[in-house]
């Protein structure tokens, strides 16, 4: 019988920060007082993992091979943020350096001319090793997170229902459109089911989503991901309740409460 090869990642420590909330829940604004605590972070924000999350949800990939992508991935990413590669200089993106201050920015300069050896580099990695990651609706595959990584921390955005549907309702005019063409842009995966195509807010309704009007997708998007959010929370305050930390959006604005 032929063994079976398998790819090893090398074990770096990282520390993960992992802020996730649903659609228009205000995690964009967390996540620039959370970018602003530290001397060099920026947030990560790609839809790679968005759906990475997806394949593993669907079966399309078991916990070991998430593992071990997602561990690669964040080890490439140590790498490349230690030595300023791959900076996003858009000033009005979410991930971009200018969600930092005038010193930060100056550090992350400093990367990007500097020549550290190996052996510096080594350290360096060491010493910086926090990662800030921003997902959409992570808490539906929070134990891949949790047993992932041995320090981890999710901070999950809520925002008010009602502010948060109409949100939606006056930003995504094509709301679950699979075929939208600004659709191929957004965080929003798609996927196949009895040979017709569908968005991910569609799950649970396919044989009337396209039936119903764009307010009762949104409602049908919100009531489901509510249950599964709230089935989690539960298994994650009896395990890890203090790596887990709900923000509810309108605290912000509210003084008399501290957060």
């Amino acid at each position: 019988m032929q063994n079976k090869k398998e790819i090893l990642y090398h074990p770096i420590k990282k520390k993960i920060i992992l802020i996730t909330g649903q659609h228009q829940s205000g995690k964009s604004f967390l996540n620039k007082i959370v970018c602003s605590l530290e001397k060099s972070n920026i947030s990560i924000i790609d839809y790679f993992l968005e759906d990475l999350f997806k394949f593993y949800k669907f079966n399309k990939i078991n916990k070991k091979v998430f593992n071990s992508l997602i561990n690669l991935y964040f080890n490439h990413y140590l790498i490349n943020k230690n030595l300023g590669r791959y900076l996003n200089f858009r000033p009005l993106d979410e991930g971009s350096i200018f969600v930092a201050d005038k010193k930060k920015i100056s550090n992350i300069i400093k990367d990007l001319i500097s020549e550290p050896s190996k052996k510096n580099l080594i350290k360096k990695i060491k010493k910086n090793n926090e990662i800030i990651v921003q997902l959409h609706n992570a808490l539906h595959c929070i134990d891949l997170i949790f047993s992932s990584f041995k320090q981890v921390k999710v901070i999950n955005v809520i925002n008010n229902p009602i502010d948060q549907i109409l949100s939606i309702y006056n930003k995504h005019k094509f709301f679950g459109d699979p075929n939208y063409g600004r659709a191929m842009l957004a965080a929003e995966s798609k996927y196949l089911y009895n040979k017709k195509i569908f968005s991910e807010h569609a799950e649970g309704l396919e044989n009337s989503f396209f039936k119903i009007n764009r307010m009762q997708k949104i409602l049908h998007s919100k009531k489901r991901k509510d249950f599964i959010d709230k089935k989690n929370i539960k298994l994650i305050k009896k395990f890890n309740k203090k790596n887990f930390l709900k923000i509810n959006y309108e605290d912000f604005y509210d003084k008399k409460k501290k957060i």
